[in-house]
This record gives structure tokens, C-alpha cells and sequence, in this order.
């Protein structure tokens, strides 16, 4: 098993089933892939982001993002360089109906928009037509099987089913408080939803945000009226559900249940002992593939592995510390390796690393891919002893590691010693009263072309004043000396 990072959030996908290649997108304006097991650059840029893979019509697209300023123009291109010319908006918006992985033929797809008065709408989109199928004012949570859309209204309580053109083809009044329906899922001839949770509860303890949920009722519906076949209540609410090999996959903070999705009968429960998290948000999700069920716990930091057809469990499997795992998010049908997404508390970036799990070796233990060697330093500047700046010092014979590694730590020594307008700290660290807001980035040992390497590190450069002018969470970081003087990377290359 082996954890894989960048600067920004890892989300992994193919360009198709038959594509051997992974890409590893980032929301900072370049693209990745996995080659030989290390990930190098497809592109490094700023104003350029190369996105995920769309089958729209037989051919495959690309989203790329093109900024210029704080606009952004998006465009869908084939690898023929073809443009599929649709509405900006639905592009934008396009990303929302992805899944992970390798896509397949959509051509239509659903959505929520604001219309011209601002009222939230549900949206359907025929990419082939490029125009607009319906839309209406309805504000339920909905999803696209087999040419209808399914959805649960909370005003009204009601399920209901509709057409593309978003006319009602029938409607099932739920009696239940819940003010939301998750994951619709769709067996046969049975439509299964968790309406739910029927509470939802913010607080704060010792100073610390809680959020708990219990109530709801995982139901099946005939697919032909509506009829409700069978229901389960389900008093501790659900955090995850799946359909693997013809059963329903419910992860509960505490347990797993399989359940019979055409009679709602429960097949096994299989007690996980993890604990109540305290703030119950993406806190453990479920994955099965042709031999095992992979259950997440976040806030336990642990991936516990079970038989699928014994439901023994086989392994434990503690994160780092520091790392919480999330759920799955991309299984490679070339090799079969799962990856999961993690949120790493122990940066203030490469926050949402990736762990590689194959299925075929889950005895290793954890490791993270090898880095450059690095030192990162506060070094007295030599006009003035009491201010400090920041070196690091990264030997590495490979270009795309140095870029990589070196935009995690360079970003992140900002984060740690730098002054932010909004009050903003991570973790127990402070900002650095002497820290005159300079890093000074040194790289050394790379066997690239040395006119390659000075163009990247100015690239590296122009990355991090783009990363430090967008930063999401409050007006990037400053000097300490000077509260006005945003931190500013310096890059040099000893050949």
C-alpha cells in the first residue's frame, strides 16, 4: 500500500477501459499521470488546466480551462482536436455528474442551476441536440437511471419518478420528518432510497464543532407505480451505501449491513466496533469488489478489510498518523489497485493525498512514495540578522519530483511561517514574527536539460504567486515584517 500526493486534491481517472495511463488532475492548472509507478507532468502551466475525460456521442472530450484573469472559458476537445460547442454553464457544471474512474456514453445529463431570478432549478441537457430538454422549479435531489430521473421531494415528502422531459410518471408520498433522500439506486425492478436522516444536529463542545445524525428509512420501490415494496428503518441514519453484486452495502459508523435490495431483508450485520464520530461528514464509507469489503472509518483512521463471503475480517489497517482515510474513489481496471482519497491533517497542503491498495498483495504495510531529499531551514538574511527567510534545499534527479515535492513544501513552509489577513492558522502552528515573507527554493542533482529546468522553475515561480493570490481560505500569506509584502518564492537551479 502506498500513499501518493501533490500540492492540490489528487483525483484520479482513464481516458478509457483500454488506457493503461492514469491521470492525476489538480485544481492549480496541470495534470498528472502514472508512469512506471511515479507520477510525472502531462502539463505545467497556470492559465491552463487539463480535466477529466467525457464520452459524449461515441468520442471522448476533455474539459480544459482556460483563465485569463478571474475569467475562466471552458472548452470540451477530442483528441482530434475537435471542440464540442455547448452552453459555458453546463460545461461548468459537467464535473457534478462525473464519476471517478473511466467514463461512459453520456449524452444527457441533469443538473442544478440558478435560472434568471435566481430560484434554484433542475436542469436536463441533451449534449448531442445541445439545447435544453426541460426545466423545471422542482428542487429535489436527483439522478439519472435508465432514462428517468429519480428524486425525493422534502416539501412535499414524496418520491417521485419523471421522464427526461421531467414530466411525473408517478409520485409516492414517504411518511417521514426527513428533509433529504440519499443515493438512488436501482435493482431489477426495485428503486431503493435511505430517505433520511430525519435529524440533523449542529453543535459546538468545548469549543469544538459536532454534527450528529439518527432517523431514516432505506426503501424499496416498484419501478412500475411507485409502490413502496418493502421499508427499513435504520435508527442510527446511514453514512454510506453501494450496490455490489446484486445486494445493497450500508456503512454505518458502527457497522455494515447487506441487504436483499428486492425484499429489504438484511442478509448479514457485521459489527465494525468504530466509534460515533464527532462530526459525522463523510465519516466511513463502504467498497466491495469481486473478493473483499473495504470499510472506512475516518475519524478511527483505519481501512478494516473483510471476507466477502465469510464477512471475517481479514485485515486492519491504520492510517499514518495524521491521515484520515476517506472513501473509494477509482479502481484501475488494467491492474485492479484501488485508491482512496485521504485528507492529510499533518500539512496545509497536498491535503487530499491518494492511497494504493491492491487487492492482490494486502499484507504490506503503508508507505509513502520516496521523496527528495530536502532541508528546510529559517536562515538570518544577510542585510538585517533579525529577519529571517526561508531555504529549502532539494537534491533530485528527476525534474517532475522537484516540481512536485518542491510546490508541497514551498506552499506549505508560506502557510506555516506566514502572516494571513483572516487570522488563519493550521493546527498549533503561529507565524513567524522574523519571517521577512522570501523562499528561496534550491534545487540540485537534476539530469534534465538545464534550459528545461531554469524554464520550469520560472513556471514554479509564477505557480506560486497564481496559489498564493487564489488562496481559498482567506487572502493568502504575508510577511511577518511586513503584513502588506505577499510571501514571494525565488527559485535557483546549481547545475
Amino acid at each position: 500500500m502506498k500513499i501518493y500526493k501533490t500540492a492540490d486534491r489528487c483525483v484520479l481517472h482513464k481516458k478509457s477501459l483500454d488506457d493503461n495511463k492514469i491521470y492525476v488532475n489538480s485544481s492549480e492548472g496541470n495534470s498528472l499521470f502514472f508512469d512506471n509507478g511515479k507520477l510525472s507532468f502531462e502539463n505545467y502551466e497556470v492559465n491552463r488546466t487539463l480535466g477529466r475525460f467525457f464520452c459524449i456521442g461515441g468520442k471522448t472530450y476533455r474539459r480544459i480551462e482556460i483563465s485569463s484573469g478571474d475569467e475562466i472559458t471552458y472548452l470540451l476537445i477530442n483528441g482530434q482536436g475537435e471542440e464540442l460547442i455547448l452552453p459555458q454553464r453546463f460545461i461548468k457544471k459537467m464535473s457534478l455528474s462525473f464519476n471517478y474512474g473511466y467514463p461512459k456514453r453520456q449524452d444527457v445529463y441533469v443538473f442544478r442551476d440558478f435560472n434568471s431570478d435566481w430560484k434554484l432549478n433542475t436542469i436536463v441537457f441533451n449534449c448531442l441536440d445541445n439545447n435544453v430538454i426541460s426545466e423545471s422549479l422542482d428542487k429535489y435531489y436527483s439522478k439519472l437511471m435508465d432514462g428517468f430521473i429519480y428524486g425525493y421531494d422534502d416539501k412535499k415528502h414524496c418520491y417521485i419518478k419523471r421522464d427526461i422531459k421531467l414530466n411525473k410518471v408517478w409520485e409516492q408520498e414517504v411518511i417521514t420528518s426527513a428533509t433529504s433522500a440519499i443515493s438512488n439506486i436501482k435493482s431489477h425492478n426495485t428503486v431503493v432510497s435511505f430517505i433520511g436522516p430525519e435529524i440533523s444536529q449542529f453543535y459546538m463542545e468545548n469549543t469544538i464543532s459536532k454534527y450528529k445524525q439518527s432517523g431514516g428509512t432505506l426503501t424499496g420501490f416498484n419501478d412500475d407505480n411507485g409502490d413502496i415494496i418493502w421499508q427499513l428503518p435504520i435508527p442510527e441514519a446511514i453514512d454510506d451505501i453501494g450496490l455490489y453484486h446484486g445486494k445493497i452495502y450500508v456503512a454505518i459508523y458502527d457497522k455494515i449491513l447487506i441487504v436483499d435490495p428486492q425484499s429489504g431483508d438484511v442478509v448479514a450485520s457485521i459489527a465494525t466496533k468504530t466509534s460515533l464520530p464527532g462530526y459525522r461528514v463523510s465519516a466511513a464509507h463502504i467498497f466491495v469488489d469481486d473478493s473483499y469489503i473495504y470499510f472506512t472509518h475516518a475519524e478511527d483512521e483505519l481501512l478494516l478489510i473483510y471476507d466477502l463471503n465469510s464477512y471475517a475480517l481479514l485485515y486492519t489497517v491504520p492510517m499514518p498518523t495524521g491521515y484520515r482515510i476517506k472513501g473509494h474513489q477509482f479502481t484501475d481496471p488494467n491492474t485492479g489497485k484501488h485508491y482512496f482519497t485521504l485528507d492529510n491533517r499533518t500539512q496545509d497542503v497536498a491535503d487530499f493525498p491518494s492511497l494504493e491498495v491492491d487487492p492482490l498483495n494486502l499484507s504490506t504495510q503503508i508507505e509513502f512514495e520516496k521523496e527528495p531529499e530536502k532541508t528546510i531551514e529559517l536562515v538570518a538574511t544577510a542585510s538585517d540578522e533579525l529577519e529571517h527567510e526561508i531555504v529549502i534545499n532539494m537534491h533530485s534527479s528527476s525534474l517532475d519530483d522537484a516540481l512536485r515535492f518542491g510546490e508541497i513544501y514551498t506552499r506549505d513552509s508560506a502557510s506555516h511561517h506566514g502572516f494571513n489577513h483572516g487570522g488563519r492558522t493550521y493546527g498549533t502552528r503561529q507565524p513567524t514574527p522574523t519571517f521577512n515573507g522570501v523562499i528561496r527554493f534550491i534545487l540540485s542533482g537534476c539530469n534534465e536539460d538545464q534550459g528545461l529546468v531554469l524554464e520550469r522553475l520560472a513556471m514554479m515561480e509564477k505557480r506560486f504567486t497564481h496559489w498564493n493570490e487564489h488562496e481559498i481560505l482567506g487572502k493568502g500569506m504575508y510577511a511577518c515584517t511586513d503584513k502588506f509584502k505577499p510571501v514571494q518564492l525565488i527559485t535557483k537551479f546549481n547545475a
